[in-house]
């Protein structure tokens, strides 16, 4: 009896120091990797600790499996029953990583970092670590010295995200994309299509909106005005062509900050030119580059500026 008691604990306090042990590892990969993690997908895993609790036992399994599958693949019946095996441990991973994501507080995302906040995070963690290792007073000084100077810096990147004032036409190939961002909200006007694609949005607009701090959705009253194609935003001017239109010569002409043209239409730039008293073109990437080299050509004979999303990337610029 006392053997068995003995054994039990035995086998309790072994359980209990490999699950210290893998959870210690976890924390520990998870802190050093969590500056590069913001950095490259702007969030965070709040349940780390619970789904790599799973993830890493059941992964561990399956990588094994997968081996020792290469080495009974000459024997059809044991690589089946094998197969079957890794298949249960894969299936239990995805869904058990999957079941925890539903969770609503398992995510904290839209995290903007720079690089510079990415290596001030580094020296904080490595100093914050020295001070617990070595007990030195100094490394604690050092982390909460350089913490300040982080919470400076983000509070200052804060502050100018609400007082932004941008027009962005994305680079999105095929497609129509444009944000007016007024401090943390956005107007978008985009094609149908992109509109109905979630992933192509996601993939990219999201880290853009990210990288602005911009946190919602508005049609942007009192500051951005439409009437059919034209648009003032603040002061600015803004005229978006995305069909075939005639535009006749005016005893004086309309005036305009930008013209975005878009979807490939019919036009002359001469002709917008004696229609329209603007001095800047930009061509979104929705239309065809044989038409956009014909455009620019244009641009440059009547001496006008002009920029090429798909060629020089997405045009930004500020109010």
């Amino acid at each position: 009896m006392q053997k068995n008691i003995y054994n039990w604990f035995y086998f309790e306090n072994k359980i209990a120091d490999k699950t210290w042990k893998l959870a210690s590892v976890s924390l520990a990969a998870q802190v050093f990797t969590l500056p590069a993690c913001i950095y490259y997908f702007h969030q965070f895993p709040l349940l780390f600790l619970i789904s790599n609790m799973v993830a890493i036992p059941l992964s561990t399994f399956a990588l094994w499996g997968c081996i020792a599958l290469l080495f009974v693949s000459p024997i059809p019946l044991a690589a089946s029953l094998l197969g079957k095996v890794v298949w249960l441990f894969i299936w239990l991973l995805n869904h058990s990583v999957l079941i925890i994501s539903n969770i609503s507080f398992a995510l904290w995302d839209k995290i903007s970092i720079s690089v510079t906040g990415v290596l001030l995070l580094y020296i904080i963690f490595s100093a914050l670590v020295y001070w617990l290792l070595k007990k030195d007073l100094m490394a604690l000084k050092i982390a909460l010295l350089i913490a300040l100077v982080f919470a400076g810096i983000t509070s200052f990147n804060k502050w100018q995200s609400f007082h932004q004032k941008k027009m962005i036409v994305y680079n999105i190939a095929t497609h129509q994309a444009i944000d007016f961002i007024q401090g943390q909200t956005y107007h978008f006007i985009s094609d149908t299509s992109l509109v109905k694609d979630e992933l192509l949005q996601n993939f990219n607009l999201k880290p853009a909106r990210i990288a602005l701090m911009l946190t919602s959705e508005s049609s942007l009253p009192g500051v951005l005005i439409n009437k059919n194609n034209f648009y003032q935003f603040y002061k600015k001017r803004i005229v978006l062509i995305d069909s075939t239109l005639h535009y006749s010569p005016l005893s004086k002409k309309i005036k305009a900050d930008y013209i975005i043209i878009s979807k490939n239409p019919g036009i002359k730039i001469a002709s917008l030119a004696h229609t329209f008293d603007c001095n800047f073109y930009v061509f979104d990437a929705s239309n065809s580059l044989w038409k956009i080299g014909q455009w620019k050509k244009e641009c440059e004979e009547l001496h006008l500026h002009s920029h090429s999303v798909s060629e020089q990337g997405a045009f930004v610029t500020d109010f």
